[in-house]
């Protein structure tokens, strides 16, 4: 519509009636302030119908991602930006009224990504994956990641992966938890999530505290990683969170019954702590923190435990005893900020294991809603 020539809304250019004279001015004042309001409405209108701004056509994905490297075909710059900072924000809400959680996106990320076969592509999520027995608690977190996912696509208009939400919440649990952003340490957005005629990784594949610690090197090995960092990656991840008493009473000597303290069936077990662990367990406890001291600071608190003998689990007591790992211990045990360093990086390469192989799928949804 003209609005400026319009006369149904007072806005006609012409003359009006006895124009001229005295009260002409009048007149030119009156037409002046019915075309304001008339290019006003105008103005209105046209916003109305042209409705939000035009957004341009989702990315076009790379047709062969090349595994292991970030995939940067999955979102515009600016976009990949929002997400990162909206999917920290909304996980550090979660986390201030659900702390102990932290330790579970931590251990989330290290299940999903560290798996045989698969990778950092969200398959943790799938159902044959999450009820394995392996997987014990991880279902707690799943509303966390898709909470997350949901708002960080309110607040930027776009829809992350999964494998991307899961990898950026565990960091912002890390920073949470008292370390640095992993985004100053190279972390960056890219993982497609596995594809849905897949059911998801063997849960069995990932290293336990009942194998060798050389095997535990090994496996960390065959996923790129050193042993300094296995060591820091290992024995880092563990300064939150806790274990069920399943994975630690074979330490324990508790032929003496409730109440009783006998020497620990493992010598290397500091007896002290053994007499509490056995006493938590039998009062019903499900489990004991790793770290009892500062048990949700990600800090080297727990590799001076080791110095002590006051490992939780028996792999974690042998990164202390071991040649290949013993100086690492001291070290991190003496150096913050070694660690901190150390430790951010360990997680950036973690969270790059196997991500895009064949087994992925490009998104169906960009936009959001």
């Amino acid at each position: 519509m003209d609005c400026v020539s319009s006369s149904a809304f007072g806005c006609s250019g012409g003359k009006g009636r006895g124009g001229g004279g005295g009260g002409g001015g009048g007149r030119r004042r009156r037409r002046s302030r019915l075309y304001g309001v008339c290019l006003f409405f105008c103005l209105c209108f046209s916003a109305a119908v042209a409705g939000p701004a035009t957004r341009p056509p989702p990315p076009v994905y790379a047709s062969s991602p090349t595994k292991g490297d970030i995939d940067s075909s999955l979102y515009y710059p600016a976009d990949a930006s929002c997400l990162m900072a909206a999917i920290k924000t909304a996980t550090t809400a979660i986390l201030s009224q659900r702390q102990s959680r932290a330790a579970t996106l931590l251990r989330l990320v290290f299940h999903d990504c560290m798996t045989k076969g698969g990778g950092c592509d969200a398959s943790i999520l799938k159902p044959a994956e999450i009820n394995n027995p392996v997987n014990d608690g991880l279902s707690k977190v799943v509303d966390i990641i898709t909470a997350v996912r949901k708002q960080a696509a309110t607040q930027c208009g776009v829809l992350p992966t999964l494998a991307d939400t899961i990898a950026r919440a565990a960091a912002a649990a890390v920073s949470f938890s008292g370390l640095g952003d992993v985004v100053a340490s190279g972390f960056k957005l890219g993982r497609r999530d596995v594809a849905p005629s897949q059911t998801g990784d063997n849960p069995a594949t990932l290293p336990n505290e009942n194998q060798p610690l050389d095997d535990i090197l090994n496996s960390f090995a065959s996923f790129g990683l050193s042993v300094q960092e296995s060591t820091v990656w290992s024995i880092g991840g563990h300064s939150i969170g806790e274990a069920g008493c399943i994975h630690f009473t074979n330490r324990l000597n508790t032929s003496g019954g409730a109440g009783s303290c006998l020497p620990p069936v493992d010598p290397t077990l500091d007896p002290v702590l053994a007499c509490k662990l056995a006493a938590t367990c039998a009062a019903g406890a499900k489990g004991a923190n790793f770290d009892f001291v500062t048990p949700k600071v990600l800090d080297v608190t727990y590799f001076q435990l080791l110095l002590k003998k006051q490992g939780l689990l028996k792999s974690d007591q042998a990164f202390a005893g071991n040649a290949r790992t013993a100086a690492y211990i001291q070290l991190y045990a003496n150096s913050p900020g070694q660690f901190a360093a150390d430790f951010l990086a360990a997680y950036v390469k973690v969270s790059l294991f196997n991500i895009n192989g064949p087994t992925t799928a490009p998104p169906t949804q960009y936009y959001f809603p």
